[in-house]
């Protein structure tokens, strides 16, 4: 049984090669471009001269002795976001502390930006794709997010990664994406309890995506198994390194006491938002959304499943959510790195909604690519007034390939 599996597999594996011959391997660069300039000019996944918050910088302690923080400051709610500390540590423990820091990063990315193309590719196809990295690889919150120790970095790869095997367990109709993607909504949960939301946001999408009662409810059963299972093998993980079961008492009573205290981050400007380039990508995609909803609502009525219309109103729903918050005197938008939780799906919006009726070159969209590279390359990514001109410059580069005749088609 073995050989013959195996054998499958290495006949897939062939028949993958063998096509890559009818492939656009135009495309294929254009995808791979960010990853190889980034392993080339590596000094955005290092702690940055920005970072002047003391956050960060308790991770980074405790990905050099992790057993020992737990066990010395185990009630501190830092040490308990065990799914960053954890894979940190590891790093740690197999490479030297730069050499780590740079897989720790690296790996983060990665796994968040492959995700988030495999949810645009499961979604509209190579069209949203080559939108998609426009909008995403090189975007100075991704770089921002993956260039320090604080968790929005991983909390951002955690809900790519469980929101692509959500679509995966969709169209398959496979139990077993639906129990991976609980996994890694646990994960979220251990990185920032706030990231609940975003698993809400996840669960709604489930619920605009009913199509049979029972099949439902068997889904939401398998992630919230998937989430349990990683909870459960965290407090194990916890208690042999000399903590306790309930790791997450910490986090609990900080949320707890930090939701009934005033919080001195609040704006006092009400202009705040103009200067707040990251939020240019998740407006963007609010005002897609509501678009998509209000306006070609329908529109729907043709698609054959109504994966579309679901992440539109998730996002809708996450997005007024956020804004509660803010309007509430809890500032999560006004700071970017709780902002930061809305881009990996408000980036998945705009690429969806733009690909409706933009016409891609690939060559003018390479051109881009580099373009924007570029810009930021000779950026200084903390300072947030020149940032600004790095976010602009992906919405202008979006706007000059609608005027392509060229269309890249197909969902293959």
């Amino acid at each position: 049984m073995a050989l013959v599996e195996l054998s499958s597999v290495l006949g897939l594996f062939h028949k993958q090669i063998s096509n890559l011959k009818t492939k656009n391997y135009i495309y294929w660069c254009f995808i791979a471009f960010p990853l190889l300039f980034l392993i080339w000019n590596n000094h955005f996944f290092f702690p940055i001269k920005g970072a002047l918050w003391v956050d960060p910088w308790f991770y980074t302690t405790g990905f050099l002795d992790l057993p020992w923080h737990i066990q010395s400051y185990g009630s501190e709610y830092f040490y308990s976001r065990l799914s960053w500390l954890i894979p940190g540590a590891i790093c740690h423990k197999l490479l030297s502390p730069k050499n780590a820091n740079l897989l720790l990063h690296i790996a983060f990315y990665c796994c968040g930006y492959f995700s988030f193309l495999g949810i645009l590719k499961e979604l509209a196809g190579k069209s949203a794709t080559v939108i998609g990295v426009l909008i995403y690889a090189l975007n100075p919150v991704i770089l921002w997010a993956n260039g320090w120790d604080y968790v929005d970095g991983c909390i951002i790869t955690y809900f790519l990664c469980s929101a692509y095997l959500l679509i995966r367990g969709f169209k398959t109709n496979k139990m077993i994406y639906f129990l991976l993607s609980g996994i890694f909504q646990g994960l979220l949960v251990c990185a920032n309890l706030f990231a609940l939301i975003l698993c809400a946001a996840l669960y709604i999408y489930v619920f605009f995506n009913i199509q049979n009662k029972k099949i439902c409810i068997k889904q939401i059963f398998f992630m919230l198994t998937g989430s349990l299972l990683i909870l459960i093998a965290l407090s194990i993980i916890n208690i042999r390194l000399g903590g306790t079961a309930f790791f997450l008492k910490s986090s609990f009573l900080f949320a707890f006491k930090n939701s009934s205290m005033s919080n001195i981050s609040n704006p006092s400007d009400p202009f705040w938002f103009l200067c707040a380039p990251w939020l240019i990508v998740p407006v963007s995609a609010f005002l897609f959304a509501i678009h998509g909803v209000v306006i070609k609502r329908n529109s729907f009525s043709l698609m054959i499943n109504n994966l579309h219309q679901g992440i539109y109103l998730s996002y809708l729903v996450l997005f007024l959510i956020f804004l509660i918050f803010q309007c509430s005197g809890r500032p999560v938008l006004s700071l970017f790195y709780y902002a930061n939780y809305l881009f990996p799906i408000s980036a998945v919006v705009c690429s969806v909604a733009m690909v409706t009726f933009c016409s891609i070159n690939l060559k003018t969209a390479f051109i881009s690519l580099i373009s924007i590279s570029f810009i930021v390359n000779t950026t200084a990514i903390c300072n947030y007034n020149l940032v600004t001109l790095a976010a602009i410059s992906l919405f202008l580069a979006l706007f000059v390939i609608k005027f392509d005749n060229f269309k890249l088609c197909g969902k293959n």
